[in-house]
This record gives C-alpha cells, sequence and structure tokens, in this order.
C-alpha cells in the first residue's frame, strides 16, 4: 500500500484533470497496483473547478486505466441538495456511484450511522443494489464494531408517529404527545408512505 499526501509535492497538487498532472501522477504511482483511492476529486483538480469540461481529461485518464485492469475509487463531496457537486457528467463513465447519507433520527448510543445508497449500479442486478444500513459501535470490550443491514436506517419515532396516527389521534395531538412540533410529525409520516 503507498500513500501519498500534499506534503511529498514542493509545490501545488498535481491536476488530475491536466495531461500534465496526470503524467506526473502516474509517475508517481507507476503501474503496479490494482486499486487506486482519491481521496478527494476537488483536491487533486487543480482549479476546483468541476465541471463537465474540467471532468473530461480525469474521465479519459481513468478509462486508460481502467483498460489496463486497474480501479479507480474517487471520492467526491456532495453540494448543498445531498447530490454530487459539480456536473452529473461525473458518472457517466463510471460502473458505480455511492452515496454515503446519514441516518434519518436521534439514536442515543452514540453509534456512527449511515446509509449507503447505490446512486449507479452498471452490472449489478437491482438485488445487488440494494441499499445498505452500516452502523459503527463500541463492544463490550470497548472495541470498535461495524455492522451492516439490508435496507435503510429505521427511525423508530417515524414508526411511533405512525402507529399513533393510525390509532385516530390527529397530527397535533400526535405532535403534543411526542413534544415536536407538527411540521415534523408531517415530515414523519411523508417519509413513511
Amino acid at each position: 500500500m503507498k500513500i501519498f499526501t500534499p506534503e511529498i509535492f514542493t509545490g501545488l497538487l498535481p491536476s488530475i484533470n491536466t495531461m500534465d498532472g496526470q503524467r506526473e501522477i502516474d509517475a508517481l504511482i507507476g503501474a503496479d497496483w490494482d486499486v487506486l483511492f482519491i481521496d478527494n476529486y476537488s483536491a487533486w483538480s487543480g482549479d476546483g473547478r468541476e465541471t463537465a469540461e474540467a471532468w473530461a481529461p480525469m474521465m479519459r485518464w481513468m478509462l486508460g486505466h481502467k483498460r489496463a485492469g486497474r480501479t479507480i475509487i474517487v471520492i467526491h463531496h456532495t453540494g448543498k441538495t445531498g447530490k454530487q457537486r459539480g456536473s452529473s457528467s461525473h458518472e457517466d463513465a463510471l460502473d458505480w456511484s455511492v452515496a454515503l447519507k446519514p441516518a434519518d433520527g436521534v439514536f442515543s448510543d452514540g453509534a456512527l450511522r449511515f446509509n449507503l445508497v447505490w446512486e449507479k449500479n452498471r452490472h449489478l442486478s437491482s438485488a445487488d443494489a440494494k441499499p445498505i444500513a452500516v452502523t459503527m459501535g463500541k463492544d463490550e470490550e470497548g472495541g470498535l464494531t461495524w455492522n451492516q443491514s439490508d435496507g435503510l436506517h429505521k427511525n423508530s419515532r417515524v414508526q411511533e408517529a405512525k402507529e399513533l396516527m393510525e390509532s385516530g389521534l390527529s397530527q397535533a395531538e400526535v405532535a403534543k404527545k411526542m413534544r415536536v412540533d407538527r411540521t415534523t410529525v408531517g415530515r414523519w409520516l411523508k417519509s413513511a408512505s
């Protein structure tokens, strides 16, 4: 395993979306590797532009490595809407695109929870591309444990609100009983349907 960080360069990071930058990166990593993680695209893209035009040279570079039998995993940030920043053309040549989404709800055990959701899944059956609920917590000895299950993390308060509504309470009564505002109950109910 090799790790390249900004500290190994005398100047700025080589720009992964230019031919000169790609040559410099290729000289560093050589050809004897199977998987490359790029963390993150914005940091390595030089001017930070996330347009389709800026991405095109990167896509050609990745496809060249793919033809050589290598896998490139690009970590990219989401924008304010929860979708990837920049152009949707970032996904054109990708086989998979996976988003890590926060678990909806409040949990009191201090564990990290997120949902792994397939945004694009070329060559996967729909059964293989189902969301995965991931939890990292502590075991009895204080060590870290990872658990995963099919589906999304469920917010128990959403289920409670749904059951209270089904018992005949109004949305305002459910909100009062659960000590939240009516808008929150409405959002929960909408997400449960």
